[in-house]
């Protein structure tokens, strides 16, 4: 089963010497962070992937080795919480294929194009002053500014507003796999 092969994996890189995931992290926390991996792949091969994700969440916390984001972009996919999966994703692959077995790394690139196919990058800007920026009723910036966040494909809503001019509401949809770039400005 491919969970275990990460628990192998982590087992036998627990202790490489110098690599960017283990720096700063003592045997002590990477035996703790081992438990907290065991207890996650049980749960998981039970399906029980919101306890496997906080298990995961709770070894990351104290050792934040590639092998374990994945197994969390796993269980997030399992829960239909893309937009995390995809950014777990990123901490997971961002040391290439190093940390990772050879058939855990192609399938954490196959979940990267599956998971690009799904996800879009909005980019919003705005000169005016003290314009707010919400993206989906979530505050994303304060103008004079530029910001620019990943969201699922589909229908989305914008909304620049500030005392003493119109509010302005734009639907966005986001293209999986695609950028799009607005400019907002009051009246």
């Amino acid at each position: 089963m491919r969970v275990l092969g990460i628990l192998v994996l982590l087992a036998s890189t627990a202790y490489a010497q110098k690599s960017p995931w283990s720096e700063g992290v003592t045997d002590d926390q990477k035996a703790k962070a081992k438990v907290l991996l065991d207890a996650g792949n049980a749960k998981f091969v039970e399906h029980d992937y919101t306890a496997a994700l906080e298990s995961y969440t709770a070894a990351v916390a104290i050792w934040d080795h590639p092998a374990i984001r994945f197994n969390m972009v796993r269980c997030l996919v399992q829960l239909g919480r893309n937009l995390e999966a995809a950014d777990n994703l990123d901490k997971a692959l961002q040391y290439g294929a190093a940390p990772l077995e050879a058939q855990i790394y192609d399938e954490a690139l196959g979940y990267q194009k599956l998971l690009a196919s799904q996800i879009a990058t909005v980019t919003v800007s705005c000169g005016q002053a003290g314009v707010q920026l919400t993206l989906d009723g979530k505050a994303i910036a304060t103008c004079p500014g530029r910001a620019t966040q990943r969201v699922l494909a589909g229908p989305h809503e914008l909304v620049g507003a500030k005392s003493g001019l119109l509010t302005r509401k734009v639907d966005v949809v986001a293209i999986g796999g695609e950028a799009k770039e607005l400019d907002i400005k009051l009246d």
